[in-house]
């Protein structure tokens, strides 16, 4: 039985520990992922302290991560945010 499912637009949801656990995983640094999303280091290291930060912010890191090859995925019995590199 399959418990996750990726989610469509999860945006909304992530939060700090989902970008740094991505980041980590696909072994980049803060400055790594601030370029790739072309935003600046001191957003990243926002994010990932959970200041707030705008949405289309937020989506282009998450572009980001994906596009390394992270997953965000919705776990179907917790409706919890799971990671996958």
């Amino acid at each position: 039985m399959n418990y996750a499912i990726p989610i469509p637009n999860p945006v909304s949801d992530l939060d700090a520990r989902h970008v740094r656990m991505a980041r980590s995983g696909l072994n980049l640094t803060v400055r790594d992922l601030a370029e790739i999303s072309n935003v600046n280091k001191a957003t990243i290291v926002r994010i990932e302290a959970g200041m707030p930060v705008r949405h289309s912010t937020l989506l282009a890191v998450k572009q980001a991560l994906e596009a390394r090859g992270a997953l965000f995925y919705e776990c179907d019995v917790s409706k919890k945010i799971l990671v996958s590199v």
